[in-house]
Formats: structure tokens, C-alpha cells, sequence
């Protein structure tokens, strides 16, 4: 048993000394991004699985955390949308632009 032991110690894993650089638009990023986080993996780990095409899964206690996010941001645009309907008036460029920052903002934390 022992002698099991020291060869699985010694199967390290190769060296990650490679860097590779892909160009994508920021709809991209985020998706990549989120798509990293509910699987609760690193990005370096997804990125590397999904191009040697290997099966990932969602961590479900990720995916319950995405959808509050998703929840409150929902919940925002629905006050939104009621204040313009009420107003005839929607939101000035500063605070759309607050709000759309506040999105992304929540998508790279994830």
C-alpha cells in the first residue's frame, strides 16, 4: 500500500508554464467568465477544459448565489421600467450607465 502511495505522489502534475492569448468581445468575457464561476473553477482551469473539450459541471450552491444576483438586478429594472411607465420618462445616460457598470461589476466578481 505504501509503495501505491509514493507512485501517486510522484505522478505530479506538469508544470502550467504556457501562456496563450485569446481575443473576444466583452459579452464573451462575461459569458466565459460566469460560465467559470458556476462550474467553481478557476478561469485558467475552465478555459483549459472546455478547449481540450472535457465535461465540466455547475456547482449548484454557484448557481443559486448567480440567480439572487440575477434576481435583484431583475428587481431594479423592473422599478425602472414602472417609473418610466408612470413618468413617460426613462432614466438619464449617468444613471443607465451606473446601472449597466453595477452589471458588469457583478459579473467579473462572479
Amino acid at each position: 500500500m505504501a509503495n501505491s502511495t509514493s507512485k501517486q505522489l510522484s505522478k505530479k502534475r506538469p508544470k502550467l508554464d504556457r501562456l496563450l492569448k485569446v481575443y473576444v468581445t466583452e459579452e464573451e468575457e462575461i459569458e466565459l467568465k460566469l460560465k467559470a464561476e458556476i462550474t467553481d473553477m478557476s478561469f485558467s482551469s475552465f478555459a483549459r477544459a472546455v478547449l481540450m473539450e472535457k465535461q465540466v459541471k455547475a456547482n449548484p450552491r454557484e448557481l443559486k448565489r448567480i440567480r439572487y444576483e440575477l434576481n435583484k438586478i431583475g428587481i431594479n429594472l423592473n422599478q425602472l421600467a414602472r417609473r418610466a411607465n408612470e413618468t413617460g420618462e426613462l432614466p438619464g445616460r449617468k444613471k443607465l450607465d451606473s446601472i449597466r457598470h453595477e452589471i458588469i461589476t457583478l459579473l467579473e466578481a462572479i
